[in-house]
């Protein structure tokens, strides 16, 4: 990235030394380009009250608001003069307008850590600049906002004091799990098929997905009066097939994965003329998703992080590129699964790698293929990113049950995840925004979880007892727990498995206990009264 990309991405308040009224002159135009783009100026001339409708100051040193950038209109030769002031300021950017250089200048600004750029117009550099880049357009998500207002739910952004606690720093979760299908899918789903022309809504939309995206095209589309065919995965977990259908969808399981699921989806779109609703590559969709970070923002402005999870990158290209274009200081941090690692592993090589499989819990970001085109937008727009496993994704699960009393699904616990693992590093005190972008979790998923939650935890024991088949033997046994103050939750009592010797019997008791001191206890207990076992792990 040179300097000139360094600086637009951090400009936002921009001081104009020499700004003049004089609407024919160069710097006038220059300012009133500015302006347009949603910078605020702070014009500095020696005479005027007010230009463009701005108070005029008569020195850097008499604004109070804070400033990033200054941009000199000019001699040169004051170049050095007004850098005292701008390293007063502690503003990062310094710009000397096409036709002024000042070598001095340059190196005084490098030694002190400023961006500085001279004998270069802001205003045809800021426009080539818009040309490349890669973002979601700002207008479009607001927009989208519009649009999908009075239908979806404006999720509430908490504060965690538990977690704030923990970690150091203000953690607020954005609950998309809270969001009406259970996820933020929906966003993008609504604002893609209000945007699709009569003609097109009559010949009906496909989709294809893991879930979410599913459910968000199928409640769209039957607000709309639009017919849906949804294609998923054949391992979809059983609750977001039954509440894709129980929107009026029509739903064809096909594929091991979404990739599949999905190249059979675009088949059936072609064969049927239908109109494919993608799931993250198309920008009405990742808009749409991008009302999240406006939501974010407007709840707590100056956030320095914004978390999230990333499979196909329709959620974070729309994120991002929201904060990059209104709070660029805001770092984003990408989180993707180990078992699914093609996003993660194409934004470190900087071009598209896909995966041979995908393995995760996390199904909502199971992607095996990373997109070409929300990989130039990531590139762009994303500070870090980092990868969970499956364990600690289960362990954000559970901890979001527990302590928040929210249920998460996994691609929506990875950002917590990452938080608890320290994945990403943060100084003290700063505001960190997480998106929880789901929370429809398959029961039966949520029961392993739970369990293996509580036996990690201590909170749970098994062990095997062989006993001699007599009556009385499992009292013995029992009282032995008993004296260690645990509970017995289940008991299995096996006499007939041919590896049991004739006249035994094989106890196995789970019990309930209070951590790693009370197992100990256990332990002693069943030992001191002669009790061998075996733990189950």
């Amino acid at each position: 990235m040179n300097e000139i990309e360094k600086m637009f991405k951090s400009m936002r308040n921009i001081a104009i030394v020499g700004l003049s009224p004089d609407e024919n002159k160069p710097s006038h135009k220059v300012a009133k380009f500015l302006q347009e783009q949603g910078f605020k100026i702070y014009p500095i001339y020696p005479e005027e009250d007010k230009i463009l409708g701005r108070k005029v100051y008569r020195s850097l040193n008499e604004i109070a608001d804070s400033i990033d950038t200054v941009v000199m209109f000019r001699k040169s030769e004051f170049a050095e003069i007004l850098l005292k002031d701008v390293i007063l300021k502690k503003a990062k950017n310094f710009w000397l307008q096409l036709g002024i250089k000042n070598e001095n200048a340059k190196k005084i600004s490098e030694q002190n850590g400023i961006n500085f750029v001279q004998d270069h117009c802001i205003m045809i550099e800021f426009q080539n600049f818009k040309k490349e880049k890669k973002m979601v357009d700002l207008n479009k998500i607001i927009q989208a906002k519009r649009t999908i207002s009075g239908f979806i739910a404006e999720t509430s952004c908490d504060l965690a004091p538990k977690l704030s606690e923990i970690y150091g720093a203000k953690i607020y979760l954005k609950k998309e799990n809270l969001q009406t299908t259970g996820a933020y899918k929906i966003r993008g789903a609504f604002n893609k098929i209000a945007h699709l022309s009569e003609d097109d809504k009559k010949r009906g939309v496909v989709a294809a997905s893991a879930g979410n995206h599913a459910q968000g095209v199928a409640i769209s589309a039957k607000h709309f009066g639009v017919k849906a065919t949804i294609v998923m995965p054949e391992a979809t977990p059983l609750l977001k097939v039954a509440g894709t259908k129980s929107l009026g969808a029509e739903v064809i399981l096909k594929g091991d994965n979404f990739d599949e699921a999905y190249a059979y989806a675009l088949k059936y779109t072609k064969e049927h003329d239908k109109i494919f609703v993608h799931p993250f590559d198309d920008e009405f969709v990742q808009a749409g998703q991008g009302t999240i970070a406006l939501e974010m923002l407007e709840s707590v402005p100056d956030l320095d992080y914004v978390v999230l999870p990333v499979g196909g990158g329709g959620l974070i290209s729309g994120v991002a590129s929201y904060i990059k274009q209104v709070n660029p200081e805001c770092k984003v941090i990408a989180v993707g699964a180990k078992g699914a690692p093609a996003m993660h592993d194409s934004f470190l090589a900087k071009k598209v790698i896909n995966s041979k499989s995908v393995r995760t819990i996390a199904d909502g970001i199971a992607v095996r293929d990373a997109s070409e085109i929300t990989l130039k937008i990531i590139l762009e727009t994303v500070d870090e990113f980092v990868q969970v496993d499956d364990n600690e994704i289960a362990n954000a699960i559970l901890y979001l049950l527990e302590q928040q009393k929210i249920i998460v699904e996994g691609a929506g616990a990875a950002g917590v995840a990452a938080l608890m693992n320290r994945k990403f590093k943060f100084e003290k005190g700063k505001k960190i925004g997480i998106i929880i972008s789901g929370g429809n979790i398959d029961v039966q998923m949520l029961n392993i979880i739970i369990e293996k939650g509580l036996r990690k935890s201590k909170r749970k024991m098994t062990v095997n007892v062989t006993l001699v088949d007599k009556p009385g033997a499992l009292l013995g046994l029992t009282e032995a727990i008993q004296k260690a103050n645990a509970n017995i939750v289940k008991i299995d009592y096996d006499r007939f498995s041919t590896n049991i010797e004739y006249g035994d019997a094989v106890i196995t008791i789970t019990l309930e206990t209070k951590g790693e001191k009370h197992q100990e206890e256990v332990r002693k207990s069943l030992l001191d009264e002669g009790y061998k076992f075996n733990e189950i792990m």
